[in-house]
């Protein structure tokens, strides 16, 4: 990932993403809240300005989110949202500290290597039982983007194929227990919810 490239990009739209409403989002986040036990302990990787972290406290969740950028993150405090600057390829969570991870659209700034070491780490932090969630744009190649701002910072997208993702989180030890569809803009993105199976043995 060039995650400097990504960084700028959300440092430089923070104050206009912090705005933004997406009429969507819960639509969005349903799967994985029905999946998830009652009161369970969620972390939001790449959480941007927090928007599905007060989704998750709103349906009875304890969540706390990363973020690389200091200006989503900024924007996310200033709701008093519990968010911690920190690039998430550098998250190393305790043994079975959590009971959902969830990555919206935050995933897709990985290249496949640094993403199958995020989702071991996610197989690690997550109890038994625990779930994984996320969503990420579905294709081939990795392309530069600014999304119309022509002299704005760049982000680097990494789209993946349902077969790639899939076997990358089956490989790992998670078994893909939902798999879903949907436009975004010109996108299509994939929804993929996996559960840590296995008992707790490590």
């Amino acid at each position: 990932m060039r995650s400097h490239d990504s960084v700028s990009y959300y440092d430089h739209h923070a104050f206009q993403l912090g705005k933004a409403y997406r009429p969507d989002a819960a639509d969005v986040l349903r799967p994985f809240l029905q999946a998830l036990s009652p009161h369970s302990r969620v972390i939001d990787l790449g959480c941007g300005v927090g928007n599905d972290l007060r989704l998750f406290g709103e349906a009875g969740h304890e969540a706390h989110g990363l973020d690389a950028s200091k200006g989503m993150v900024a924007e996310a405090q200033k709701a008093s949202l519990p968010v911690q600057c920190k690039n998430f390829l550098l998250w190393s969570p305790k043994a079975h500290e959590w009971d959902g991870v969830w990555a919206n659209r935050s995933f897709q700034h990985c290249g496949p290597e640094e993403l199958q070491r995020v989702v071991a780490c996610a197989f690690r932090g997550l109890s038994a039982g625990g779930v994984l969630g996320m969503i990420l744009p579905e294709g081939s190649g990795a392309f530069e983007d600014r999304e119309g701002d022509i002299e704005g910072p760049s982000r680097w997208i990494h789209p993946y194929s349902e077969n790639q993702i899939c076997s990358m989180i089956e490989q790992t030890g998670f078994k893909v227990i939902q798999l879903g569809r949907r436009k975004s803009g010109e996108w299509s993105e994939l929804l993929v919810i996996a559960k840590r199976i296995d008992p707790i043995s490590d």
